[in-house]
């Protein structure tokens, strides 16, 4: 976590050195780039950060998707793609977008990822480093979310234009459940739900599969929290139906109809044709998108009634 500030092009000629050398060690990448010992440190600690580069007994190679015979351009969307996956990018771009400045951006970030203030100049270089991918965007005073990736201005002004990158839905995603809840969520659920919104236009099956994938993995999730076994439930149905019944209400009954309508239109064409018309249903981006919507404000639904009893829907 503690690296300093590298240019975009400083780092890609880092990387650059680590393709023609692989394995190398950090005095093969000097040799090679004629930097400081300072300037390779720093970009590969933030490789490593995000992933780009793995280290092993001082000697460091690169990912496989980051070749050398890439053009400049597509490597900078491979060091883009992997920022936009830092967690602690999202987190920072969250607050960023409700913060008047980016100290206060920092701070809470800092807080929320439950790192050590004393790395504060290290986050301020993530930043920077997202300045030079054009990713945000700095007028000289203040730092602001690039308009390529900025969420809806309004929760009902969507379109694929704006959430037509997965920065840009997990912004989205972050703003409308809460960057706590969205964070709080694991991986393979922040995942599917960003997947939904990405491909509710272009693929609305994959995008209901996603969709209700995700709301079943929470649903498990919650009742594993709660000390149940879920072991014996099969889908969405059985596990609201479980979550919600007399004596435990892990999740309101009124949870549970709603799971359950998700989960037919997530079931509407798990079948070649339906078993009254011998047609099959087609699922519009319209109905990918209403049941993504459906989904997030469910898990923020059953996160209020499990955190404090709250009824929102």
């Amino acid at each position: 976590m503690n690296f300093g500030r590298v240019s975009l092009s400083s780092l890609i000629e880092v990387l650059e050195a680590i393709t023609w050398n692989m394995p190398c060690s950090i005095k093969d990448i000097i040799a090679f780039t004629g930097f400081s010992r300072t300037t390779v440190n720093n970009a590969l600690k933030i490789s490593i950060s995000l992933d780009l580069v793995n280290e092993s007994e001082n000697l460091y190679k690169i990912v496989e998707e980051y070749d050398k015979n890439l053009s400049l351009n597509d490597k900078k969307v491979i060091i883009t793609k992997h920022l936009q996956n830092l967690k602690l990018f999202q987190v920072l771009c969250g607050f960023l977008q409700s913060s008047t400045v980016h100290v206060d951006a920092i701070r809470k970030t800092l807080v929320f990822c439950k790192i050590d203030h004393k790395y504060s100049d290290s986050v301020k270089n993530v930043l920077l480093l997202a300045v030079d991918l054009n990713l945000i965007t700095f007028d000289g005073t203040n730092y602001s979310i690039s308009e390529s990736i900025a969420h809806p201005p309004h929760e009902l002004e969507i379109d694929e234009v704006q959430l037509n990158s997965e920065i840009a839905v997990r912004l989205f995603l972050s703003k409308r459940l809460s960057p706590e809840l969205f964070h709080s969520l694991e991986n393979p659920e922040k995942d599917r739900l960003t997947l939904a919104f990405l491909h509710y236009k272009s693929d609305p099956e994959r995008s209901c599969e996603h969709s209700g994938q995700s709301l079943e993995n929470y649903l498990r999730y919650i009742g594993v929290k709660e000390g149940v076994d879920l072991t014996s439930c099969d889908g969405i149905g059985q596990i609201a139906d479980y979550l919600s019944g007399k004596g435990r209400l892990i999740i309101h009954p009124r949870h549970r109809d709603i799971a359950k309508s998700i989960s037919s239109i997530r079931n509407s064409s798990a079948h070649d044709r339906d078993k009254l018309t011998s047609d099959p249903w087609i699922k519009t981006s319209e109905i990918a998108l209403a049941n993504a919507l459906l989904v997030i404000q469910l898990i923020k639904s059953i996160h209020g009634w499990v955190t404090s009893k709250a009824q929102i829907l």
